[in-house]
């Protein structure tokens, strides 16, 4: 419902943008990675009128106002994002995304969409989400993430994350040893 209501906001804010070409697109997301940090990254995105998702291993980029998105990896932008996000995170990601690496932006994106676009999650966190994204899956944990957001104000960010942390330690402890997400009957 969160991704909805800012997607309805995105569309509202963005309407007296004309649609782009695909060449377009690709110049304006160069221009988006020459920024400082991921953050910024989305927000400049956001300012084009494009927004950044993550489907699978497929990182897209998507017009605010058309349905139709576009793949890093069609567009030929991948190599070039996988560098930057590098640089940003301080961390080597691969010649492609591996699923945790797309499940770490997916729940990073949802953050900063909570956080209006200003603060990513400490890169001192990544372990810990990738932690809760095994033991419980993708949903679970954008759920609790959600939640977080809900209870606590973006002013707390730090308090925000604590109470995420709690919300998937106590599914974790509810549900037993699971992996994915799935019954560990299932396993």
């Amino acid at each position: 419902m969160f991704r909805s209501l800012l997607t309805q906001f995105r569309i509202y804010r963005h309407k007296d943008l004309k649609p782009v070409t695909t060449t377009d697109i690709l110049a304006r997301f160069r221009s988006a990675l020459a920024t400082e940090s991921f953050v910024a990254f989305i927000r400049a995105l956001d300012g084009f009128g494009l927004e950044f998702d993550v489907r699978g291993k497929n990182p897209r980029i998507r017009e605010c106002q058309a349905a139709k998105s576009h793949r890093l990896r069609t567009l030929g932008g991948l190599p070039e994002f996988l560098k930057r996000l590098s640089q940003w995170d301080h961390f080597e990601y691969g010649l492609d995304l591996t699923s945790d690496d797309c499940a770490l932006l997916t729940i990073r994106l949802h953050w900063i969409a909570g956080t209006s676009f200003n603060e990513d999650i400490s890169p001192d966190n990544f372990s810990g989400l990738s932690y809760f994204t095994h033991k419980l899956g993708l949903p679970v944990v954008k759920d609790a993430m959600t939640t977080a957001q809900r209870k606590i104000d973006s002013a707390h960010l730090d308090d925000r994350y604590r109470y995420f942390c709690g919300i998937c330690h106590n599914k974790i402890r509810d549900n037993g040893p699971s992996v994915n997400g799935l019954d560990p009957a299932q396993n």
